[in-house]
């Protein structure tokens, strides 16, 4: 499971909300009206949002694992539109350079602990904790980068792997080249779809985090394994989330990995050739800036 995908092409801002606006209609000095200026589809949100989310679910317990972790949380929900930094769609990111087609941002992913169970196929061994991932984005705009309704996105990411249970330990990293898929006015603007396709590739570190059984910890069941570097899987993601007011949204997604083929297929941790996790969730916005931004949506 991993709390990120698809983010959002470029933001603009706008202008505050109020102002000294006169009588009637277009004098001199009256406010532009809402949106002047934006491109066509343009509309204005708050700088930022905050509230409350919950989210459940049944998920892959580490890739091709044969184990599942069900999860169900309650996390407070934040977004920021900034012109740099933003924080949406359950991540967060820093855009160092954004050009017509091309984009470059930092962002942060995260994937939760396993569940620990009696009689699994990891019994005895090292506990897995959480995974954090940070590092660089570069998305190339494949369509119209006019145009504010379907976009599509060429992205490759190298993200720097760390993780978290009872102290930090880096574990390597994984590249990932993928097809991204948005659109944020769909059936009448309620709906927010995104999907993407990628192929994940992983260091040595990385892959033995999740797959090595060294000598002391094999069994008669559990043979020895080294883990190496290389393809990891393959995963498609899609998402779509339901505005249902100014307060209240829901959301669903599906996040499937295929493994036929990894560089450590063969570990016996490594159980299945294909895997899916999914959940639902529901987010309550209880608060948000009074002034406003222009982001094409």
């Amino acid at each position: 499971m991993r709390f990120c995908r698809c983010r959002r092409g470029p933001e603009r801002h706008g202008r505050d909300r109020g102002g000294a606006g006169g009588a009637g209609g277009g004098g001199a000095g009256a406010p532009p009206p809402p949106g002047a200026g934006a491109p066509a589809g343009a509309v204005e949100r708050p700088l930022w949002e905050a509230g409350i989310g919950a989210v459940g679910g049944s998920f892959e317990s580490w890739p091709a694992s044969s184990e599942r972790t069900a999860l169900a949380l309650v996390v407070p929900w934040f977004v920021y539109r900034g012109e740099v930094l933003r924080v949406q769609d359950g991540s967060v990111t820093a855009r160092v350079v954004d050009l017509r087609r091309l984009v470059l941002d930092l962002g942060v992913d995260a994937a939760p602990a396993p569940r620990d169970r009696d009689g699994g196929v990891r019994e005895g061994m090292p506990k897995l904790g959480w995974m954090l991932e940070a590092g660089p984005r570069l998305r190339w705009r494949l369509d119209d980068p006019d145009s504010l309704d379907e976009r599509w996105f060429a992205s490759v990411a190298a993200r720097a792997a760390l993780s978290v249970r009872g102290g930090a330990r880096p574990r390597g990293g994984v590249v990932s080249p993928s097809l991204d898929y948005l659109n944020r006015q769909a059936m009448g603007g309620r709906f927010t779809l995104s999907a993407s396709l990628a192929a994940e590739f992983a260091t040595s570190s990385y892959a033995r985090y999740y797959y090595d059984v060294p000598e002391a910890y094999a069994t008669a069941t559990r043979p020895a394994y080294a883990a190496r570097a290389g393809y990891l899987g393959t995963r498609l993601y899609a998402s779509m989330q339901y505005r249902i007011d100014r307060t209240f949204s829901v959301y669903a997604f599906l996040d499937g990995g295929l493994y036929r083929g990894a560089a450590n297929e063969d570990s016996p941790l490594a159980g299945r050739e294909r895997g899916v996790s999914a959940g639902i969730g529901v987010i309550a916005t209880l608060g948000r800036s009074d002034r406003l931004v222009t982001v094409p949506d």
